[in-house]
């Protein structure tokens, strides 16, 4: 019986040691991939956008909408997977409510590898765009920018936002939609 102790114990903190490691390789690499944006966003020397900042009108037309949602995710990020289901009912309630708004998502992931990551989570994007960190200027992902209709940004959301903030970004969505439309 002791024999049998020990090897139960034995399997028990093995399995133990196996899952401290996992997390801590997991943790690690969600560490490495935000300082990775945050290091190529200082070796460009550019600061993220701001509320009030123009994007450049070069990747996007943003005259074509009264408001565009520009979602960056990577598809190794695992809070942009977590907040998939978010961006699944918001493109659905915006299709449904005010299908005039565009929504946006940039990545530095290739378009076809974002594709197949939004097709993977049911979430349509009509519009698709492969990016630099450089270029894409946030400090992390996800990120949420609301942009008005001559490409002024309206509002800013990073990371994984609680349920309460989702009505607030369905909120300023239509706000400035309306305000852009008029």
């Amino acid at each position: 019986m002791p024999a049998m102790r020990f090897t139960f114990n034995g399997i028990v903190n093995g399995a133990v040691l196996a899952v401290c490691l996992m997390l801590g390789v997991n943790i690690s690499l969600q560490l490495r991939d935000r300082l990775a944006w945050e290091r190529a966003a200082a070796a460009a020397n550019v600061e993220p956008y701001r509320i009030g900042d123009a994007l450049p009108r070069g990747n996007y037309d943003f005259a074509a909408a009264p408001a565009t949602l520009v979602l960056a995710v990577r598809s190794s990020c695992k809070f942009c997977t977590e907040s998939m289901p978010f961006y699944g009912r918001l493109a659905h309630d915006l299709h449904d409510t005010n299908p005039k708004i565009q929504i946006v998502a940039v990545s530095t992931d290739s378009e076809e590898v974002l594709t197949k990551y939004f097709e993977s989570n049911n979430v349509q994007a009509p519009v698709i765009r492969t990016v630099t960190a450089e270029q894409l200027r946030i400090s992390g992902t996800p990120t949420i920018l609301l942009v008005d209709g001559s490409g002024v940004i309206q509002g800013t959301w990073i990371g994984l936002l609680k349920p309460d903030q989702h009505a607030v970004v369905l909120s300023e969505v239509r706000r400035v939609s309306k305000r852009s439309e008029s």
